[in-house]
């Protein structure tokens, strides 16, 4: 849609840019955004937890292979697509947006994915509330984000979704592998790359273990509320 700028004057320095829709050529206006009434989810002295007033609706999946040549934003809006199809749903109708881990600038190549803002911009959303990571328990973070949002009535529809791209990345290197080919490493891959531990499940298998070994946390434990 074309747009002019004016400009407010704030001071005798400052004026601040304002866009609105150009009509000079006799286009319409465009029509305005109907509000999705969003209802607070859970009421006060209420005892029902918060993730039980959302639910999953829609799941989807884009191509998976080597050398598809397209980029991790095409495919991450490929599988969006996918879920809110499956969900009956349009993107006009997403308010929400989840991912995890986020622009994260010291991930390994190809471990993140596009960011929220790349995504909302792609799929043209209008959103209300966006949340991104690398706190959390890995893939799930996002997932609970997203219903605790929804459940605080923060959005209505969110779309949660992982990217990644490794297998790309790691053909530059020759598929060497995590930490393979590096003279030093540091952060906490320093305590776990020389020793083999390559994955999440070794990474926190050692905060269980450890866990276990102060509270007396046995193995039942692990998974369950009260």
């Amino acid at each position: 849609m074309p747009v002019r700028v004016t400009f407010r004057e704030v001071s005798d320095e400052i004026a601040l840019p304002l866009f609105e829709p150009d009509l000079a050529e006799g286009r319409p206006a465009p029509p305005p955004r109907v509000a999705h009434p969003i209802a607070p989810a859970i009421h006060p002295g209420s005892d029902q937890h918060l993730e039980r007033r959302a639910i999953l609706s829609g799941v989807g999946q884009s191509q998976i292979g080597r050398r598809l040549l397209r980029t991790d934003l095409d495919l991450t809006c490929e599988a969006a697509l996918a879920a809110i199809a499956d969900a009956g749903l349009t993107t006009g109708d997403i308010d929400g947006l989840a991912c995890y881990p986020g622009p994260m600038g010291t991930a390994a190549p190809g471990f993140a994915g596009p960011g929220t803002p790349d995504v909302q911009d792609a799929l043209g959303l209008q959103l209300g509330w966006h949340g991104s990571g690398g706190e959390g328990p890995a893939q799930l973070a996002p997932v609970m984000l997203a219903a605790l949002a929804v459940a605080a009535g923060l959005c209505r529809h969110a779309l949660v979704y992982r990217t990644v791209t490794e297998a790309t990345a790691a053909a530059s290197t020759g598929r060497l592998g995590i930490g393979a080919g590096s003279r030093s490493v540091s952060g906490f891959a320093q305590w776990v790359i020389p020793f083999g531990a390559m994955s999440a499940a070794n990474w926190l298998a050692l905060h269980a273990v450890r866990h276990m070994h102060e509270f007396g946390t046995r193995r039942e434990h692990l998974g369950t509320r009260r």
